[in-house]
């Protein structure tokens, strides 16, 4: 829950995300000062080269090093001004001048920027409640924020880099599977048995092989047909992934929930159709989200 002082509502970043980050920072320092001690000591008799080298090295780490006091670890809100909070510096802004608040992606970080007081101020999304706060944000925009994207043409794409790892699981699973594979059929085979069991252990090993396969195929369909590139035009959703090209009528949207724990982070989106999964590589995703609950008036539960 967040914490109330003084009509202000504080928002803080997560317990597990500060270890992390601790733990990076620590790692960070040891490393630095090793690269300085073997730049700096006699006792070390090293190729001339490792030193520029550890030099550099310790000039690159110091510099992202610089970063983590940017990171912003509180965010306070009150009923008219909005604070985030990081070792660097502190930024205000006056909520009456709110214009728009988008999830951005930077590569791997994922965080929300404000358009307020004709400056971005962001966050990112390891808070707590992280929820109840952007709700309570959104209640400050401009009706019309929320509204005129509906007559519009929109198209959200994916981050390229993010949407290529994501498929890459595919080929990963793939080589998985088939090394798997081989290994049962050898195992069970009469010529060599490895594991040297009784003709139950065979049938386990297979059942589980078996298992194992179709639940990854199962998988990969749905990494597979999942769309890069989302357009929405009047009353349709054209879903383009690698392999398909789909428009599906808003009316024909069933349900709209978070993807299961055996997919990655994103959403399931259930037509009459079929199935598609949507990730998080995507760009200004809650927008698309939000947009297509507004598309379906609100049917989605």
């Amino acid at each position: 829950m967040p914490i109330i002082k003084n009509n202000t509502t504080i928002y803080r970043l997560k317990t597990m995300v500060i270890a992390r980050l601790l733990t990076e920072a620590t790692v960070l320092v040891l490393v630095i000062v090793g690269n300085i001690y073997w730049c700096l000591g006699q006792r070390l008799q090293l190729p001339w080269y490792i030193y520029p080298l550890c030099l550099l090295v310790t000039v690159l780490l110091l510099l992202f090093g610089l970063s983590y006091v940017y990171i912003v670890y509180e965010v306070r809100l009150t009923d008219k001004e909005i604070e985030t909070v990081s070792m660097a510096k502190n930024e205000k802004g006056n909520l009456a001048n709110l214009k728009s608040i988008k999830l951005k992606r930077n590569y791997f970080y994922k965080y929300y920027a404000l358009e307020i007081d004709d400056k971005q101020i962001s966050f990112s999304t390891w808070f707590y409640d992280l929820d109840k706060l952007v709700t309570s944000l959104k209640k400050y925009l401009p009706k019309s924020e929320l509204t005129d994207n509906l007559d519009k043409d929109i198209t959200y794409t994916c981050d390229k880099l993010l949407y290529t790892l994501l498929i890459m699981q595919i080929l990963g699973t793939t080589i998985f599977i088939i090394v798997f594979l081989i290994f049962t059929f050898w195992n069970i085979s009469k010529e060599v048995n490895v594991i040297h069991g009784s003709l139950s252990d065979e049938i386990i090993l297979g059942v589980f092989t078996c298992a194992m396969t179709l639940f990854f195929l199962y998988r990969n369909y749905f990494i597979l047909l999942s769309p890069y590139k989302v357009f929405i035009s009047g009353k349709k959703i054209n879903l383009k992934s690698l392999v398909k090209n789909t428009t599906i009528n808003f009316n024909d949207i069933i349900d709209l929930k978070p993807s299961p724990a055996w997919l990655d982070e994103g959403y399931l989106l259930t037509t009459k159709k079929g199935k598609y999964f949507i990730s998080t590589s995507f760009n200004d995703l809650d927008e698309l989200e939000e947009l297509i609950l507004k598309k379906t008036n609100f049917k989605i539960k």
